[in-house]
């Protein structure tokens, strides 16, 4: 049974800064649980809401404090609201930045209003973002007890999942935008469901490693073949998802080559035997 908590923030990890496969994963894991999404969140809903409720911006950001604390990435943490009628969005405050008290709230438009990705859709001043909460847990979080139990869950989600998963990729990298696949805490799951988080507006589009290097943790912890078992079921749901929404197939992308370098032997059995069928299947 997953417990729900609630999504995690981080950034785009450089090319220059990827990270070996344990190191990779070791950040900072979440605290506290997450409420179920009511209605479709956007500016408009937020905004209407804070007038209703008579708020100003600095009762809001004075609700960001550890408590209230939903994690922290490289540039910015994030906070919950705590307060009724908010449960859907989230406020992320830039490392560093000192609030003056003058912040107001301003629109910005959501680059994928019939999606939730975590995204923007409005700031207080002109750095602090409120973004649509996703619910859930990391998958970091998921896999912190044993790999064993981790892949286990994961193979039990259905191939729907999966490609949906894949499409939210898709739909990111059609606007623009690319999803960060230097971590597992950019993707959420409530086990049934996988869900994207944390997207950068970057030209670049993600390819099968992306979606590879973030799901399938720990491949070097895995040896036995019983074990095995679930991490290629878990593989072949992910070719099966990037394949239906026509993921770049090559592995000469940043996280392919990582992940493929650093696989033991039996994971790169695995991947050889998919990438090949992968590519032949029209």
């Amino acid at each position: 049974m997953i417990n729900l908590v609630c999504q995690k923030f981080n950034t785009i990890t450089p090319v220059s800064k990827a990270l070996k496969p344990r190191q990779a994963f070791g950040l900072q894991t979440l605290q506290r649980d997450t409420v179920s999404f009511s209605g479709r969140p956007s500016y408009s809903a937020f905004l209407q809401k804070f007038q209703e409720s008579n708020l100003t911006e600095n009762v809001l950001l004075s609700k960001c404090r550890s408590r209230n604390s939903l994690g922290s990435g490289m540039f910015g943490s994030a906070y919950a609201i705590p307060i009724q009628g908010f449960e859907d969005y989230v406020i992320k405050i830039p490392h560093r930045y000192k609030i003056t008290g003058l912040e107001k709230l301003n629109f910005q438009e959501d680059q994928f209003p019939e999606h939730n990705l975590g995204q923007e859709i409005g700031r207080i001043g002109d750095e602090i973002q409120i973004l649509k909460r996703v619910k859930g847990i990391t998958l970091q979080k998921l896999s912190s007890d044993t790999y064993t139990k981790y892949y286990k869950e994961m193979a039990q989600i259905q191939q729907g999942a999966y490609d949906k998963f894949a499409e939210q990729v898709k739909i990111a990298n059609q606007k623009g935008y690319l999803f960060d696949a230097g971590n597992s805490g950019n993707i959420l799951t409530d086990g049934k469901n996988l869900n994207i988080i944390d997207l950068r507006k970057h030209p670049d589009k993600n390819a099968l490693g992306d979606l590879l290097a973030p799901v399938v943790l720990g491949f070097n912890e895995i040896k036995s073949k019983k074990r095995l078992k679930d991490v290629e079921t878990v593989m072949t749901k992910i070719f099966n998802g990037a394949k239906k929404a026509n993921i770049y197939t090559g592995i000469n992308d940043q996280y392919g080559e990582y992940f493929y370098e650093n696989a033991t032997i039996p994971i790169k059995k695995i991947f050889d035997k998919l990438i090949t069928n992968y590519l032949k299947t029209p």
